[in-house]
């Protein structure tokens, strides 16, 4: 369940977790910048209540092979972290923009394959 929602600002997001969470000793030490990515938790609105949409990742992928994932991606530089998660959930799974009404953004996290990923609900 998601506590709270930031607003829709760059830099707005309390800080998140990461995958060292539960083994900081299995972070390497790097000091190669996070890479910014957003993927988008969007959720559906059905009769019978909301779904979430998610996507699964082709097999022949260099990375992420197979994963079950909300759409999203890395972002491009000066893009905001809903123009990112927008224009990837457009690309992956044809989702326009138009049909989403942003709610916010969700806490980041920190993968270990060096992704800073901003969650953006809509």
């Amino acid at each position: 369940m998601i506590g709270h929602l930031d607003p829709l600002e760059e830099g707005a997001s309390a800080p998140g977790a990461s995958d060292f969470d539960l083994s900081p000793h299995a972070r390497p030490p790097s000091t190669e910048p996070l890479t910014p990515a957003s993927v988008l938790v969007g959720l559906i609105e059905r009769d019978h209540g909301y779904s979430v949409l998610l996507t699964r990742r082709v097999d022949t992928l260099r990375r992420h092979a197979g994963q079950i994932a909300f759409p999203g991606g890395r972002r491009d530089p000066g893009e905001t972290p809903w123009g990112a998660a927008l224009r990837e959930a457009h690309e992956e799974v044809g989702l326009h923009p138009d049909f989403v009404q942003l709610g916010g953004l969700s806490s980041p996290y920190q993968t270990g394959t060096g992704y800073l990923i901003t969650p953006v609900v809509g």
